[in-house]
């Protein structure tokens, strides 16, 4: 048997018995373990200490097993320290508080317990050591031994049922090699600055540590300690300043360490503030008549201290004086530029003055007021006290009189300004409030008297507070008005512009340029994602840099710092983040990376001068699209030439081109909107693709059109002004979260439109009929009549223009290059690739611009927004937008029918609409599932069995440029002759195709995109099995959670997929491969053995959902329909006439009710089931 291991420090790595172990099986276990712990442990301590009562017993064996147990199951991979210290720190403290407050002589209450003279560390000395080493005996055994024997426990119980789903370290090392996925950040080289900062910060936090712990008491440390503690707390209003002046100092000292073009400001600081201390303190003990108090000579100590360390910051200050050039003081700026920023200087210029005058303040007080009572009590004694509040403000000072001018350095200090006197003001009122429980709070004067200073608290902490306040809100102002921010708080704006500087050394008017995008589409979001994306900033910014070595602000490191950090907290792989200190944090970390990886890399590469700099050349620039039709094919030859006066052609668009059909204006602008009515006759949900032609097929049926009502959550947009080319702004507009809908676990991205039209308006408008094997699956084992499908079909292609893309949509380079794959992967293949050369679209004349993923600006694409919608409002229908249909309301008179249905407005507003005959449901997978759920449905089903189409794109490089991104997204596809997948072109413009294609996040990133213009995305679509549920409750982050597994069926396609788009890449001629797993993978498709091994470890590799960038944007089922005559009837949800089972009036028309993916793109298919469904509800409502 394979014996566990007991302790380690890093994260547990080896196979974990406890993994195959039942969740509930797993607590039981730890409970029983921790109480037989318990009862040997008391029963062996029983000998050597005294306890209270059977009481403290049974409390202490409670916290044991109730607490402990389960924490230990849930913290088990962490490293043996993080469990250990769990039980350690509180056992710890409050055997302190009860040495100095219940073992001491003339104490009333006795202890909890009490070490009887035999007892082996009875006479340690001192008493903070005894506690140490025995509570850490004992952290051993509940945090260290405690865990090891549940998984014996395990493995002896649940042995039998380990099952290896994971891959070991050795074979995910070699799958996820060093040369296919490493991007090596070297680690900055740390100068002797850079370690004496960090020794001084360090021990800046250990003297706050040891203070902080002495609020317990003095009496358990050594004796010069003991001084210090019962000095410190002698004055509980100058103990606050001492915390923030450490911490001052600290912040100050990190943030020196980690910037160098910081040091020298840094250093000034901390000299103004040190010198301010030595003086006091040298004055203050060598003048006897002055009276210090100062019974430990810890004046002379400091001055000591504090006078060595002003050599070394002195050196330090000179030695990087030359660094701080970048931050020097602007002299072409006025004062009167704006508003913010002239009371910005106003600020510091009256905050610089007030710690002055708080300083001689505070010396006149010692020198002059009675130290008996009032203001002198509180600034008498005891003198180190005193000397470290002057040191406080004084430092306080020196910051604001840096910041009067020197723009550059605000973001560094702002927290280290702000934190001492917002976290000092919050402590003093803690302060009041304890004290006041405790009868009040005393000082102890320099005569030794104890006086009552309660009032003083609450001033302190006004003052403070105020001043805070004002900082952090003329702050906000600033950044509202002069950088225009709206969503985004001013630290989460620092942090977007650091990550900018740290992942692509943007200059600071790219800096400016990447913030506002990434505030616009923070703000422009319409969901719970828009509030929530200061959270992963905020974290980033200012927790987690505590977290990972105590590291000053991510803004306020230097770039090569930035890099490092990320690189080795943020980007781990997946065994770095196991063998991590703490994984959960790890993989949080990750998470957290990899969002704002995203967030950051989407607005770079949607920035003008970054696209231009990848090769990427606008739509309206290109040579061949200056007239209403193109001049030709793609790619384009070069880039259009400006006019060189008025009388250049150029100035206008080329003569003789060939009049086409166009899309008129007034299609898609609606002159106004209509309200909505009381009542209707159909309520239809949602405005895609099975929504819009229930709507118009519908309109030409029933007499009175007017009577229809079609709802939409999303905004109606006007394409020919409301959309444009950019892909950020066209993100946040047109797809719902803003494009980030998410599973509850981030594994798996959902791509759906949320607008008038739907997903119809966001896609590649690619149409393909149901394919034969999955047809005969519906009629054969879900009882479904699709006998009337094919004249749909045809129906549909007619309206909307469905055929084979025209050649100005396809381009040439892209064309040429599939060809050759396909043509020579049938000429060895067994299986041989169907081919559709070009795909079928429903379409109008393309431009072939690239962008019909960010809507249809030029209305080209035959969306629902240009035919069925506009179609069905000419007939008299009412289409409303920015309306969420909540639930429907049973008829209590009629069970079974559906009587109203209550709407929400976008303010909240929520009105009740009755139905007189039908509720057509077509809001997506999604929203169909949670409308029906949210409606009181008694089905379990509802919701089940979600299917999808995978996507699946490999990047190809090849040897010369293909400029992939002029011409249709999607434009040829072949289909495996086993339907395992459907291989396609597509490529992205470059902000997307980051998103999609690029899954690395420096040096190799930033080769892939100077490249641009070379690569090429062949796209695997894989149908999936039924591996999805949407789930009932709102996960708080994500607000409409759903949750994917994989299936074994899954990985083997998506294994097939990868392995035959490498054999297509390397015949259509590529170089190289970028496979945007997670790590990403690079292939050299040159180097024949590399691409061998790469297969050959593939096909035994286990993959996982966690390896890969999965996503859709075809999820299918949940809502699944089957006939009576079915095997799966008593799994359906609708009926074979569309009808919601259990109801006689509900009906579904989208892609929920499909009972299997139809593995090739859904929205034709949806369209032709719609058309049925209106006809079996019109039957059934004449």
């Amino acid at each position: 048997m394979n014996i566990p291991v007991l302790f380690y420090f890093h994260g547990y790595v080896k196979r974990d018995p406890l993994d195959h172990t039942p969740p509930f099986a797993r607590m039981i276990l730890a409970i029983l373990i921790n109480a037989i712990l318990s009862a040997g442990l008391f029963l062996l301590a029983g000998q050597s200490l005294h306890f209270r009562s059977t009481t403290v017993l049974i409390v202490m064996a409670a916290v044991n097993c109730l607490l402990y147990g389960p924490a230990n199951v849930l913290l088990r991979k962490c490293s043996s320290l993080v469990t250990a210290l769990l039980v350690f720190a509180p056992f710890f403290l409050y055997d302190l508080y009860q040495e100095n407050h219940f073992r001491q002589a003339g104490a009333i209450h006795p202890a909890c317990w009490e070490y009887n003279a035999d007892f082996i560390f009875a006479g340690m000395q001192p008493p903070v050591l005894r506690s140490l080493v025995l509570f850490a005996l004992y952290a051993l055994i509940f945090g260290v031994l405690s865990i090891w024997l549940y998984r014996i426990a395990g493995r002896l119980v649940y042995g039998k049922k380990e099952e290896v789903t994971e891959p070991d370290e050795r074979a995910y090392k070699l799958f996820f090699s060093e040369e296919r996925s490493s991007e090596d950040i070297p680690k900055p080289r740390r100068d002797f600055a850079f370690l004496a900062l960090r020794i001084l910060g360090s021990f800046y936090l250990f003297y706050l540590l040891v203070l902080i712990i002495g609020i317990l008491g003095e009496h358990v440390w050594p004796g010069q300690i003991q001084q210090l503690i019962r000095m410190t707390y002698a004055n509980p209003a100058l103990a606050i300043n001492t915390y923030f002046k450490i911490i001052l100092m600290t912040t100050l000292a990190f943030v020196a360490a980690y910037n160098k073009s910081l040091r020298y400001h840094c250093s000034l600081a901390l000299f103004a503030g040190h010198l301010v201390s030595t003086v006091y303190a040298l004055v203050f003990h060598y003048c006897t008549a002055l009276q210090a108090s100062d019974p430990t000579n810890f004046l002379l100590t400091s001055a000591i201290t504090d006078g060595a360390l002003l050599v070394l910051f002195v050196w330090i200050a000179v030695a990087y004086k030359k660094d701080a050039a970048i931050h020097a003081a602007s002299r072409d700026l006025p004062i009167n530029f704006s508003v913010p920023l002239t009371l910005v200087k106003y600020l510091y210029t009256g905050m610089s003055v007030l710690f002055v005058l708080f300083c001689a303040g505070i010396v006149l007080i010692r020198l002059k007021a009675s130290p008996d009572g009032g203001i002198g009590a509180v600034y008498g004694a005891p003198d180190p006290m005193i000397g470290n509040t002057v040191t406080l403000y004084g430092t306080l000072a020196v910051l604001c009189i840096f910041l009067i001018n020197k723009e550059a350095l605000r973001n560094h200090f702002f927290n280290a300004l702000v934190i001492p006197l917002f976290a000092g003001g919050s402590i003093a009122v803690l302060w009041l409030i304890i004290g006041d429980l405790n009868g009040g709070i005393f000082i102890t004067t320099r005569s030794g008297a104890a006086v009552q200073v309660n009032w003083y608290f609450p001033l302190f902490a006004l003052v403070h507070a105020l001043l805070a306040t004002l900082m952090i809100r003329i702050r906000k102002m600033y950044y509202d008005i002069d950088y225009t921010t709206n969503t985004l708080s001013p630290s989460s704006a620092i942090s977007v512009m650091a990550l900018s500087n740290a992942f692509f050394n943007s200059d600071n008017q790219q800096q400016a340029s990447d913030l506002e995008l990434v505030d616009k589409y923070a703000g422009g979001i319409k969901g719970r994602k828009r509030g929530l994306l200061n959270l992963p900033f905020a974290l980033f910014e200012n927790i987690l840099n505590l977290i990972y070595g105590i590291r000053p602000c991510f803004s306020s490191m230097q770039r090569d710092e930035q890099r490092y950090y990320l690189s080795r907290y943020f980007f781990r792989n997946e065994w770095q983040r196991k063998r991590a200190f703490i994984p959960p944090l790890a993989e949080l970390a990750y998470q957290i990376g990899l969002s704002l990886n995203s967030i950051i890399m989407f607005a770079h590469y949607s920035t003008i001068n970054v696209r231009n700099a990848m090769g990427y050349v606008p739509v309206n620039a290109r040579d061949r699209t200056q007239g209403d039709m193109p001049a030709y094919p793609p790619p384009h030859e070069s880039i259009a030439r400006l006019p060189l006066d008025e009388k250049d052609p150029a100035n206008f668009k080329p003569a003789g081109m060939p009049e086409k059909e166009e899309v008129a204006p007034r299609v898609t602008t609606p002159v106004k909107e209509d309200k909505l009515p009381q009542e209707v006759d159909y309520f239809i949900v949602g405005s895609g693709a099975g929504g819009a032609i229930a709507a118009y097929r519908l309109a030409c049926t029933v007499a009175d059109p007017g009577r229809i009502l079609l709802l939409e959550r999303g905004t109606r947009y006007q394409p020919l002004q409301d959309f444009q080319d950019t892909e950020i702004e066209m993100m946040k507009k047109v797809y719902k979260e803003g494009g980030l809908q998410q599973t509850k676990t981030f594994s798996m991205t959902l791509l759906q439109g949320e607008c008038v039209g739907g997903t119809t308006v966001i896609n590649n408008a690619v149409c393909f009929t149901i394919p034969d094997t999955i047809k005969e699956i519906w009629q054969q084992q879900y009882d479904i009549d699709l006998s009337g499908l094919e004249t749909e079909y045809q129906q549909i292609a007619a309206e909307l223009s469905i055929r084979p893309l025209e050649s100005n949509g396809v381009n040439r380079e892209v064309a040429a290059r599939f060809s050759q794959a396909v043509e020579r992967y049938n000429q060895t293949a067994a299986d041989k690739l169907i081919t559709t050369f070009p795909v079928l679209v429903n379409h109008l004349n393309t431009m072939g611009d690239g962008n019909w993923n960010l809507g249809n600006k030029r209305m080209r694409k035959r969306s629902m927004l240009e035919t069925y919608i506009p179609w069905a409002e000419s007939r008299g229908v009412k289409v409303i937008p920015n309306m969420t249909a909540v639930q429907f309301i049973e008829d209590p008179a009629q069970p079974g029918r559906a009587g109203e249905v209550i709407v929400r407005a976008d303010n909240g507003y929520l009105q009740r609409v009755k139905v007189k005959k039908a509720v057509i449901v077509a809001g997506g997978v999604i929203s169909s599932s949670h409308f029906l759920m949210r409606s009181g449905v008694k089905n379990d089903n509802i919701g089940k069995r979600l299917s999808c189409n995978f996507a699946l794109p490999v990047a190809f490089e090849f040897d010369r440029p293909v400029r992939a991104y002029d011409g249709d997204q999607i434009t040829m596809a072949a289909m495996d002759s086993k339907g395992r997948a459907i291989f396609e072109t597509y490529f992205n413009p470059p902000a997307s195709f980051g998103l999609s294609s690029i899954p690395f996040f420096f040096d190799r990133r930033d080769a892939i995109t100077g490249r641009y213009c070379y690569y090429l995305n062949l796209g695997a679509l894989i149908g999936s099995s039924a591996g999805g549920e949407v789930l009932k409750k709102a996960d708080l982050i994500n607000g409409q959670a759903f949750v994917w597994q994989l299936g074994e069926e899954d990985i083997s396609k998506i294994k097939f997929a990868i392995e035959k788009l490498i054999e297509l890449g390397r015949f259509g001629g590529a170089v190289k491969a970028v496979i945007p797993t997670k790590p990403g993978i690079e292939i050299d498709l040159t180097n024949e053995d590399e691409v061998d091994r790469f297969i050959g470890q593939l096909s035994g590799f286990p993959v996982r959902m966690k390896d890969l960038p999965v996503s859709t944007a075809h999820p299918q089922g949940g809502n699944l329909m089957a006939g009576s005559k079915s095997p799966h009837r008593a799994q359906r949800v609708v009926d074979e006439s569309f009808c919601l089972e259990g109801y006689s009036n509900v009906f579904v028309t989208d892609a929920s009710l499909f009972p299997v993916s139809i593995t090739v793109n859904p929205q034709w298919t949806i369209m032709a089931l719609s058309s049925l469904a209106c006809k079996k509800i019109v039957s059934r409502f004449k």
